[in-house]
């Protein structure tokens, strides 16, 4: 059971690196890059499309 948890904890801290390198690089593409649901409602963009729309990133989540 115990090899069990430190295998999670293992997995866990990848999938926080791995998440941490890809915003890193989402974040530097100097491209504006827009993710939207299916209600085209944006969930993520990346600080250049952000910056053409005069605002913070966090500021356009949810925008139509």
């Amino acid at each position: 059971m115990a090899a069990l948890v430190l295998d999670n904890t293992r997995l866990w801290e990848s999938i926080g690196a791995a998440e941490k390198i890809w915003e890193q690089t989402f974040d530097a593409i100097r491209e504006g890059i827009i993710v939207h649901d299916a209600e085209m409602r944006i969930v993520r963009c990346n600080a250049t499309a952000a910056e053409m729309m005069s605002r913070q990133p966090d500021e356009v989540i949810g925008f139509v």
